[in-house]
């Protein structure tokens, strides 16, 4: 749910509270701060967003103009989150702020099937496969957005990093040498990373093997959507 609210300057924090059961994650994605305050004061806050956990341990504190991702709760309760403006954070002549956010529950880990199409938002960013022989693999990003960025780790035996945090704009095209991925038989994870709920983001990863047939000297007709993706024939 988007949150909209204000307060006066340098007067008061507000409390939200939710349920949470341990091992869940979440994504407090911030969206936006205003007000002649921070217009007079080129834009700075000293405003911070605080977690507390059911016993009143701090579980992170920030800048509110920071998103707070990938937060695991180790415990089950109520959780409250404080949103506190700065008490020096005053000028007689400015009005209040207004600020915006949104939580997200992060889904478990889905399960990715090879050369389907997968669209989503933040709140589903964890996705793992299965190689049952070597293979080469392409990661074709269908979003024009550098505020997102994919990672893939080898998870069976000791974890392998082969992909760590790769841009969305930079991932195919022009904009990377070789987009092939030469990956051995085994368990992966591919993992989704960007600040902002509000975005879909797309990809296909698709095995070379599933390209679709080229007969030589047959000529070849077909289209796609401007900048979205990348077909394969073998």
């Amino acid at each position: 749910t988007l949150i909209e609210d204000s307060f006066e300057l340098g007067k008061k924090t507000d409390l939200y509270q939710f349920d949470a059961v341990a091992g869940e994650r979440f994504f407090f994605d911030y969206q936006q701060i205003s007000g002649s305050f921070l217009d007079n004061f080129q834009g700075q806050s000293r405003t911070r967003w605080r977690l507390i956990d059911p016993e009143g341990n701090e579980v992170f504190d920030q800048p509110f103009k920071t998103d707070a991702n990938n937060i695991t709760v180790n415990q089950t309760g109520t959780y409250t989150l404080l949103i506190e403006n700065h008490i020096a954070d005053y000028s007689p002549t400015a009005t209040g702020i207004d600020y915006r956010f949104q939580a997200e529950k992060i889904a478990p880990v889905q399960e990715l099937i090879l050369g389907d199409t997968v669209t989503n938002k933040l709140s589903t960013d964890s996705y793992s496969f299965t190689l049952d022989e070597d293979s080469l693999l392409y990661f074709d990003s269908l979003l024009n957005n550098k505020n997102f960025n994919w990672s893939l780790t080898k998870t069976d035996g000791e974890l392998e990093t082969v992909v760590e945090q790769r841009l969305f704009t930079e991932s195919d095209a022009e904009n990377i040498d070789n987009p092939i991925l030469d990956l051995s038989a085994g368990e992966y994870l591919l993992k989704i990373d960007g600040n902002n709920t509000r975005v879909d983001y797309s990809f296909r990863l698709s095995n070379l093997d599933q390209a679709q047939a080229l007969t030589l000297g047959t000529l070849i007709e077909d289209s796609f959507e401007l900048g979205k993706k990348t077909d394969l024939y073998q």
